[in-house]
């Protein structure tokens, strides 16, 4: 399951295209999509965005696949986080991102995430799969797609694993949960900032 708007910065693309070409020899998944597909052009990608004929081609492979990919522009949040426990992974194989909250909330429901490792989601993603992506900013159309064809091998590999060794999916996802309530428990996180707060009053 995918969740996040800015979807083709966050990796939409390229878990379409892997998912659409594992799907031609396996049918033992299914993919969960919200997100907005109008939005093309990014900060990362610069001058050497996707083109309208590339996300006309994307949200074609989208409409002929209704049969497994199930795709929300938009859903209330208590909606959004019904499907979320009906899945089993979450996704975010983002090209750059400030932080990465869709994680948090997948790691909150017992999931573990695919991701890449840009910014904090090399910390934030202790249990799941994690990608190495070593770009910040493209700077060609060459660059671009050699960085994506890297991206999609890593994505397939990771997903035909997962496919294969279907029990790591809960160990990984009781290791995020536990994660989640050590680290980020909003009550004991609130008592952390009052005491910061104490500390500087007295």
């Amino acid at each position: 399951m995918f969740v996040g708007k800015d979807s083709i910065r966050k990796g939409v693309r390229e878990i379409v295209d892997v998912m659409t070409e594992i799907r031609k020899t396996r049918k033992d998944f299914e993919l969960y999509l919200i997100s907005h597909l109008d939005n093309y052009k990014d900060y990362v990608f610069r001058s050497y965005d996707d083109s309208k004929e590339e996300m006309d081609e994307l949200k074609m492979k989208i409409d002929t696949a209704k049969d497994w990919i199930h795709f929300y522009d938009r859903l209330p949040n208590e909606r959004v986080m019904e499907i979320v426990k009906q899945c089993d992974v979450g996704l975010l194989p983002t090209w750059h991102d400030t932080y990465g909250y869709s994680v948090l909330e997948f790691q909150s429901c017992g999931l573990p995430v695919l991701s890449t490792d840009c910014r904090t989601l090399s910390e934030i993603n202790k249990h799941g799969w994690r990608i190495s992506l070593s770009t910040n900013r493209i700077d060609s159309f060459k660059e671009k797609n050699r960085q994506r064809m890297l991206l999609q091998k890593e994505i397939h590999d990771i997903v035909i694993h997962i496919l294969d060794h279907y029990e790591e999916i809960r160990a990984r996802g009781c290791k995020s949960l536990d994660y989640i309530k050590a680290c980020h428990n909003p009550v004991d996180y609130a008592e952390k900032i009052k005491l910061i707060y104490n500390t500087f009053i007295e």
